[in-house]
């Protein structure tokens, strides 16, 4: 998105702003707990609607979660990179499924992570994500 903002705006849109990618590292791959994922709602005059925007995923870097879990660590415990999925649609399935699965996101932007109007960190938005076949997530979700 090509946002044009205002230098005069005393209240800036920081969830608007995307950051340069180039300036962050971002792992290839991340283990996402589908049965942490949820939708996210759009809101119209202050009042939420029954339309979806997006899918809100809570992740970790593969290679960090695989040390963790080499180590004997609960994996889950260190997930906390948000990842916002725009096409919520094509990742229905593994929500239901509510699995622990490695995965590959697809163009990916870099955002704010904003709470009561101030940035409290960063976030990955991609497009959608593809499921990696050959990769292992290193533990299963607790029944």
């Amino acid at each position: 998105m090509n946002n044009v903002f205002s230098l005069k705006d005393e209240q800036p849109n920081l969830s608007a702003v995307e950051l340069n990618i180039n300036q962050f590292n971002i792992p290839k791959q991340f283990l996402c707990d589908f049965s942490k994922a949820r939708h996210n709602f759009v809101y119209e005059k202050g009042h939420k609607t029954d339309k979806i925007s997006k899918a809100t995923l809570i992740t970790i870097a593969k290679d960090e979660a695989d040390k963790l879990a080499s180590v004997g660590l609960d994996v889950k415990e260190y997930m906390k990179l948000p990842v916002e999925i725009e096409d919520y649609k094509s990742i229905d399935a593994l929500m239901d499924s509510e699995e622990m699965l490695a995965i590959e996101l697809v163009d990916v932007r870099v955002k704010f992570k904003v709470d009561n109007f101030r940035a409290v960190g960063y976030k990955l938005v991609a497009r959608s994500l593809k499921v990696i076949e050959d990769t292992k997530a290193p533990v299963k979700p607790a029944k």
